[in-house]
């Protein structure tokens, strides 16, 4: 699996591949609610600081399957390198760290390789000399690569240049050396005056970026005699080229050798000397060099603009004896647990010596702890690093894994009896081996008897009919059951008798749309559909006998509003257009619907022509909560505002068809009053007659529109739910 880091230094993006395994890596260990393993892109990465790493992590469960919601949380061991944030990660310095991503009590782990970035290009030597006209200058032209810290880079292409006065360079494009240097001959042109060669540092690969170019000026003379020049430093050598002290505390010294433009070795010249990292060694004005602590870096040496640098290396003293652990990694799997560390004493040649004055020290606290026996305690889910030294022996260091294993779940918060149409919210809680909680254990809800009581995927109970269910959560692969025992008559499956006809259609009206959707759509048009959720789906046990339904699916994270939501609208006929209407429809949603938080769930409009203010229908209820009829009228010069039921209140059972009934009359005028009445399952629930009549110019009605939409601003869908509408028929006069 390939991999794209955005690169940036001095110049444009630089899109590079560096992923070192061309496949995806499973890291896997027993997980919670079937969550297996945690798959990683690659087991190593090598990338250069600056770079931003998104990765992509996944959870899956035993059979590969990824799980949705799943959070992973990515750590970096060593924040100095990278840092983690979100599902990034971010390389900060070169050297190496492990990414950990942790998920449930899973651990999975990336070694990360950051290696310095090219930042500079330095003019070392061979800049400012003079020569007659065509011949080739007595010192070659030397550049240094380097990172932000000095340091030489090498593999990186040089391209130099003739920019004024003609002439050539002996090689034009080259590549530096390891210690980041790279040079050519120059052959002056046949321009008497100042001549120009260009250096450019290009790095990348197939996206590549340029660093600041550097600009070498020679003299060009005639063939007549000149003065000579006055001398001007061009380049600086260090000696010895590299330093290594076998101790700290040990001194020893560099001396530095300046060249003007002609080659000649110039005297006098002051030097200044600095170390890179004075942590490791440090350098005086004489070019002493002092170690101060076991490692590496650089020293450079300056004059006059021009550099040059040498590696001092300071060693480890030989032969000493090392610490060993045992074991080096090992696996707690709840909170609370502890394992006893043992540790030895070793020689340069691998045999036991005697070993005392053990310190233990766990270098992630709140992972684990660790006493001065090596017993080592698990207080937080991730990686601890425990380390054993002791005076005269190198330390050693072992790796800690902790996590929870599910070894127990209960359910709380049943009620029983539970009424028919009544919900229970349950709750499950999920232990460890120590009765210890297990924070975002996903648990899993089943029922054994779904025509009794439902159950959704948050653990919301629903009484359906009367009898018995045994509700059962699971995580891990534990599970926990209770019964929930349901009292009272059980909701109808179909109407009433010969309540499936439309029996509140006005006598003489002419039929404009009558249809089952057996058919497809028709003349109806979907709106904002492009993610395909409203669709013409087969369901069984209507009461309405066909079984093609339109079904609009509210997915999980949907937010309120109708962002992502379709709409199926019908234009009636302008011939058959006027200001009585008539609709019938049957519509339902599904037994774990979730009202919006502003109660607001829209299923029918209709609107005048020349207008798309309507007036809509819908099943007004927050959450679980009970959902009754509302209208709302925006029609263009309304009165505006809500309609209630004023008859009779009935209400939308989740999970259950029911057969609305509307009819409308516009006025003739805005002085005459707009009639609305609304029947539920054939029950009466609003009648008015003093509505305000709109002010279109168009008093007919146009359209009649399924919409769904959920909200009201806010909120999001905890799960899928769904909305549906059986039968249509459009009718008026």
């Amino acid at each position: 699996m390939s991999r794209k880091l955005l690169h940036r230094i001095g110049g444009p993006a630089l899109l590079c591949l560096l992923p070192l395994l061309a496949c995806d890596t499973d890291t896997s260990a027993p997980g919670l609610n079937g969550a297996a393993q945690i798959k990683l892109p690659a087991e190593k990465l090598e990338v250069f600081e600056g770079d931003t790493i998104p990765l992509d992590v996944k959870v899956v469960d035993a059979k590969g399957a990824p799980i949705e919601g799943s959070a992973v949380q990515l750590v970096s061991e060593d924040t100095s390198v990278a840092r983690a944030a979100g599902g990034t990660v971010y390389a900060l310095n070169p050297g190496t760290t492990s990414v950990q991503a942790r998920y449930s009590g899973l651990l999975a782990l990336l070694e990360l390789l950051v290696r310095p970035t090219a930042t500079e290009i330095q003019i070392v030597g061979g800049n400012g000399q003079t020569a007659r006209v065509g011949t080739e200058l007595p010192q070659p032209l030397r550049v240094r690569v380097v990172d932000r810290r000095g340091n030489g880079i090498g593999g990186v292409t040089v391209e130099f240049s003739v920019k004024q006065g003609g002439g050539r360079v002996s090689a034009a494009r080259i590549l530096t050396a390891s210690n980041g240097e790279a040079s050519t001959k120059w052959t002056l042109g046949s321009v008497v005056g100042e001549q120009r060669v260009e250096a450019r540092a290009v790095v990348g690969g197939a996206v590549r970026y340029s660093l600041t170019p550097v600009t070498f000026r020679a003299t060009a003379t005639s063939g007549s005699t000149q003065p000579e020049p006055t001398p001007v430093a061009t380049r600086v050598t260090i000696s010895p080229d590299s330093l290594v002290l076998k101790a700290v505390g040990e001194t020893g010294s560099l001396s530095a050798t300046v060249y003007d433009q002609n080659g000649k070795q110039m005297t006098g010249q002051t030097v200044t000397w600095s170390s890179l990292n004075t942590g490791i060694a440090t350098v005086n004005s004489s070019g002493t060099v002092r170690a101060v602590a076991v490692g590496s870096t650089r020293v450079v040496a300056r004059v006059s603009g021009v550099a040059d640098t040498v590696t001092v290396r300071v060693a480890a003293p030989q032969a000493q004896p090392r610490l060993v652990i045992s074991p080096k990694t090992d696996t707690l799997k709840a909170l609370g647990a502890s394992r006893t560390l043992s540790v030895s004493g070793r020689n340069s040649s691998g045999a036991t010596v005697a070993v005392s004055g053990v310190t233990w020290t766990s270098l992630n606290r709140s992972i684990a702890e660790v006493n001065t026996s090596g017993n080592v305690v698990a207080r937080a889910v991730g990686t601890a690093l425990i380390v054993a030294s002791a005076n005269g022996f190198a330390p050693d260091t072992a790796r800690i894994v902790v996590r929870q294993d599910v070894a127990s779940i209960s359910v709380s918060g049943a009620q029983s009896p539970l009424q028919v149409g009544q919900s229970v919210q349950l709750s499950a809680t999920v232990r460890d081996a120590n009765n210890n909680a297990i924070s975002g254990a996903s648990v899993s809800w089943s029922t054994s008897n779904s025509s009794v009581a439902t159950v959704s995927s948050s653990g919301l109970v629903r009484g359906v009919s009367a009898g018995s269910a045994t509700i059962t959560a699971s995580s891990g692969g534990v599970s926990a059951s209770t019964t929930i025992r349901v009292e009272g008559a059980s909701e109808p499956t179909t109407p009433p008798s010969g309540n499936t006809a439309w029996t509140n259609e006005p006598a003489g009206f002419r039929v404009i749309e009558d249809r089952d959707w057996a058919n497809g759509w028709g003349s109806w048009k979907t709106l904002w559909n492009d993610n395909g959720r409203m669709s013409i789906v087969t369901v069984s046990g209507t009461p309405f006998g066909s079984n093609r339904v339109v079904q609009q699916l509210h997915p999980r994270g949907l937010s309120g509003g109708g962002s992502g939501t379709a709409e199926a609208n019908f234009d009636i006929p302008s011939s058959m257009r006027g200001q009585e209407l008539y609709v019938g429809v049957w519509v339902r949603v599904n037994p774990e619907w979730d009202g919006h938080s502003s109660g607001i769930n829209k299923f029918l409009w209709v609107a005048p022509g020349g207008s798309v203010q309507p007036l809509w229908l819908e099943m007004y209820g927050q959450n679980s909560n009970p959902l009754r009829l509302y209208v709302v009228d925006q029609l263009p010069g309304g009165c505006g505002g809500g309609v209630n039921p004023n008859v009779t209140t009935s209400n939308f059972v989740r999970g259950k068809w029911h057969k609305v009934e509307m009819y409308l009359k516009f006025g003739r005028s805005t002085s005459e009053r707009t009639t609305l009445k609304v029947w539920i399952d054939g029950v009466l629930n609003i009648d008015r007659s003093d509505l305000c009549t709109p002010s279109s110019a168009e008093k007919a009605i146009a359209m009649v529109r399924l919409s769904p939409i959920w909200g009201g601003v806010g909120d999001s869908k905890g799960s899928d739910d769904y909305m549906q509408w059986g039968p249509i028929r459009i009718s008026g006069r």
